[in-house]
């Protein structure tokens, strides 16, 4: 395993002030018309991350407009995909404009691709409310995605796997940005970072005072200076070692637009919510 990279949803700086945002939208914004979301000036990568090997992370996918990659997701059977809500609300009644490409390492290469049938937002997504709660979704896919050395399933945190900070051998992956700033183009290799979690008390500290960060015990924060998720990280998976076998523990939701990890990443919690996913398997 390697030691670096970093993806998730950022935050906007006012002034000397940050402000929130959710990293697919700066990308959205490039590829269709733009919609109204607190969010809108993110960017996608992984910060300070290195390229990760081919079917190192086969659950991976990228979500994509067109033949843009918006945002990444995971399998989690070989037609449904999880992803972040904020990626996909702009198209909710139109969701043949999304498709998804699985076991690739690269965006410009050739896999698996299927254009998505359905798009099911979790119903108390909220983008507009502080913190962005219940930022999940679940894509139902227009035929199955076949299995293999480079494709897999990602395993999702059950109810009592909520992965506490301390947890060890924690990695997020990604084709977003890779440079500290708040401008610059998506990776075209998949990106990995090891991350260390921290406790939701800590996390609302370190984000006291920054306008619309409010942290849910359905999120989990990441923190670990110079490192961070942006834009076109949206929506792809947190995921831990645990018994020698690789649990996704989180979507990458939001954080700051910088991405230069001075403030935790911020990430929807799988196994709150659980129950709402079993119901599309």
């Amino acid at each position: 395993m390697k030691t670096t990279a970093v993806f998730l949803c950022l935050l906007g700086l006012a002034v000397a002030v940050p402000t929130l945002f959710q990293p697919a939208k700066e990308i959205l914004r490039s590829s269709v018309s733009r919609i109204a979301h607190p969010m809108d000036e993110v960017e996608s990568r992984v910060v300070g991350g290195q390229t990760a090997s081919t079917g190192e992370w086969p659950w991976q996918v990228s979500l994509q407009i067109g033949t843009s990659h918006i945002c990444g997701g995971s399998l989690i059977s070989t037609t449904r995909v999880l992803t972040a809500a904020h990626c996909v609300e702009a198209y909710v009644n139109q969701p043949t404009r999304y498709s998804v490409e699985a076991g690739i390492t690269r965006v410009s290469a050739n896999g698996e691709t299927r254009t998505v049938t359905k798009v099911n937002l979790h119903p108390q997504y909220s983008g507009s409310s502080a913190g962005f709660p219940n930022d999940i979704a679940v894509l139902e896919l227009s035929s199955p995605i076949p299995l293999g050395s480079t494709i897999a399933l990602a395993t999702l945190a059950s109810n009592n796997e909520d992965f506490l900070s301390g947890t060890q051998n924690c990695w997020i992956t990604g084709w977003g940005r890779t440079n500290v700033g708040t401008s610059g183009s998506t990776s075209n290799s998949l990106m990995e970072a090891k991350m260390n979690n921290i406790a939701n008390t800590e996390c609302s500290n370190r984000w006291s005072g920054v306008s619309g960060a409010s942290i849910f015990s359905s999120h989990i924060c990441l923190y670990e200076e110079g490192k961070s998720a942006c834009s076109g990280d949206s929506g792809g998976p947190y995921v831990c070692e645990k018994n020698g076998a690789w649990i996704q523990a989180g979507v990458t939701s939001w954080g700051i637009s910088t991405c230069s990890g001075t403030y935790p990443s911020v990430y929807t919690r799988v196994s709150s919510y659980s129950s709402w996913i079993q119901n599309f398997l």
